[in-house]
């Protein structure tokens, strides 16, 4: 009985895309546009995350926006990267109320959660 050489390549093909299909390890970025980029403060300890204005008094310091590839699986992952920036920032919190969004882009699926950074007078 004589073989098909094309039968031989099925599983070749099959190995390469499955190496394909692996995800990607978790990433993320936070970009922040500064209000007013001559005020700068000493980073912070700890960032709240509200979801919600808070009572007291405040001042908005920074828009931000975490993106996050398709191997993020959790907001919590974006809302901790954001946060490590905020601190950096010298916010006190983070207003964050509209949760992740997913965007998509040429380059594939993002997670995408916005938030402001604000400091409490």
């Amino acid at each position: 009985m004589k073989t098909n050489p094309a039968l031989l390549l099925i599983p070749i093909v099959a190995l390469l895309l499955h190496g394909c299909a692996t995800m990607y390890p978790p990433q993320a970025v936070t970009n922040a546009a500064l209000m007013d980029p001559a005020k700068k403060y000493e980073p912070t300890q700890a960032v709240e995350l509200l979801e919600a204005p808070p009572k007291k008094s405040f001042v908005k310091i920074a828009r931000m926006e975490t993106l996050g590839n398709e191997g993020v699986m959790s907001e919590v992952f974006l809302l901790e990267d954001m946060r490590a920036t905020a601190r950096d920032l010298g916010a006190h919190a983070i207003i964050v109320p509209y949760g992740r969004v997913r965007k998509f882009s040429p380059d594939g699926m993002h997670w995408v959660v916005q938030g402001d950074a604000i400091r409490y007078q």
